[in-house]
């Protein structure tokens, strides 16, 4: 096995990206789901059978959102594009409007169409981003107290579709 993506991921950009230079990285992949890689002492840290590093599943609330891993408040059930979708289509259930809800209703969306509803100021859109990016904020946070790294570094599909977005956001 070379690896799951997100440590290839993060360990490419180790090696050849954003982190290049750094000798400990914290990845987060904002994905379906959400991935997360660890470089420490510039080694790829993969734990006890390949699961170290599995943000997606930090609990940070117990009472949140049913995740698919079958916990409560995992982050990915709140910041990745299923956690997004779920609360998407919560409101739209509720008889709240959304450019999103045609393209949640049998799922995730793509992130193309993500850019477009916030580039249109949907609300829905944006309350579930600002919700999104607040929980990947206190992860970061997270981690940041944890690990103490030298670099935070975030990839996937929706950092692709609207990284410009989601860092400003966790960033506040």
């Amino acid at each position: 096995m070379i690896g799951n993506d997100v440590n290839v991921g993060v360990l490419g950009e180790y090696r050849y990206g954003a982190a290049k230079g750094y000798h400990n990285v914290v990845g987060f992949f904002v994905g379906t789901g959400m991935g997360g890689g660890l470089i420490l002492n510039g080694s790829l840290f993969t734990g006890t059978g390949f699961k170290a590093a599995e943000y997606g599943h930090m609990i940070l609330d117990p009472e949140g959102p049913l995740c698919g891993c079958g916990q409560r408040g995992c982050l990915e059930a709140f910041s990745s594009k299923q956690g997004i979708s779920s609360y998407i289509r919560q409101q739209v259930s509720r008889g709240r409007e959304s450019m999103m809800a045609e393209q949640v209703q049998n799922g995730v969306f793509r992130s193309k169409y993500l850019k477009k509803a916030l580039v249109n100021h949907d609300k829905v859109t944006e309350e579930a981003v600002d919700r999104a990016c607040h929980y990947l904020a206190v992860a970061t946070g997270n981690m940041i107290n944890t690990i103490s790294p030298d670099v935070v570094v975030y990839g996937g599909g929706v950092i692709e579709a609207v990284g410009d977005i989601f860092l400003e956001k966790i960033l506040k």
